[in-house]
């Protein structure tokens, strides 16, 4: 630390929760990043992106928005050194949304983008009435994608 310095980079300035801020019936997911799949670093807590899938199915290649107005709550940096660019970014689901998220982290390339702040739709606060709770996600199979994001295929 350098005699002009106030804190280290890696430390937390403030009080902090001790729980992160999660809606009622939503859950935190963390989603892996780069420079190339996350704007470059500029995205922050506090910030929504929408995530695009490309899938490449015998040969086909397509490209689809599949979520949008995703709450970024946390950036995870790689190392301790800040400027070596986001590692991860948590974001605010439901669980649903985070199988479907998952399916897709495991079967496509995913990409994200921020979103201007002036298109920020606050969230009303209650999570996707099909699926209000943690206990309500069901699973996410090849033909739940299929139905649910038919540009894809």
């Amino acid at each position: 630390m350098a005699a002009n310095d106030v804190a280290k980079p890696s430390q937390a300035l403030g009080a902090q929760s001790e729980y992160l801020p999660i809606p009622k019936g939503y859950v935190a997911l963390t989603i892996p990043t780069s420079e190339q799949t996350g704007v470059a670093g500029y995205i922050q807590p506090g910030d929504y992106i929408s995530v695009i899938a490309t899938v490449d199915i015998q040969g086909k290649v397509a490209s689809k928005t599949v979520f949008t107005q995703l709450h970024v709550i946390k950036v995870g940096i790689q190392g301790a050194a800040a400027g070596t660019g986001a590692s991860s970014l948590t974001v605010v689901v439901t669980q649903c949304q985070a199988e479907i998220i998952t399916w897709f982290q495991t079967n496509a390339a995913l990409k994200y983008t921020l979103e201007s702040y002036r298109d920020y739709e606050r969230g009303s606060g209650s999570p996707d009435p099909k699926c209000p709770s943690v206990g309500d996600a069901k699973g996410v199979t090849l033909q739940v994608i299929q139905t649910n994001y038919p540009g894809l295929f």
